[in-house]
């Protein structure tokens, strides 16, 4: 069986990809040994930890740049901005109507508040909408 201090190591790194600091040593020894089921609160306290939260909000199942993934690699973006801002977008022979598009734009605003965002939960890493989308009316 590990010793509380491999086990406190073993779960930051774990958890939250790093050692723990000093403090954290000391606080996590502390309460591995007057708490029952001490192990079990303090990875519970990991998992729900602000730190972990932040990692799985920008988190992807692939990295940035792969093939399944919905973001484009940085030096991707760096490649395109730099060509897009250099480049003027013309399109000859393509009416976009800009100020129809930018109207609809502002009518389209109105919604925002009441659309159906997503918000990942940090202890299952399900996701879950955050409002519900107000319901059409009939007739």
């Amino acid at each position: 069986m590990m010793s509380d201090e491999e086990f406190l190591a073993f779960a930051y790194r774990r958890v939250l990809g790093r050692g723990p600091t000093d403090d954290e040593v000391e606080a996590s020894l502390s309460r591995l040994g007057s708490e029952p089921a001490s192990r079990h609160t303090l990875l519970m306290d990991l998992l729900t930890s602000h730190e972990r939260e932040a990692q799985l909000v920008n988190a992807e199942f692939v990295p940035a740049g792969h093939f399944y993934s919905a973001v484009p690699a940085r030096r991707e973006r760096e490649i395109y901005l730099d060509a897009s801002s250099s480049t003027p977008v013309a399109l000859p022979a393509i009416d976009l109507r800009v100020d129809q598009q930018l109207k609809l734009l502002e009518q389209l605003a109105e919604f925002g508040a009441s659309a159906p965002f997503r918000r990942r939960n940090p202890r299952t890493g399900c996701t879950t909408s955050t409002t519900r989308p107000t319901p059409m009316p009939t007739g």
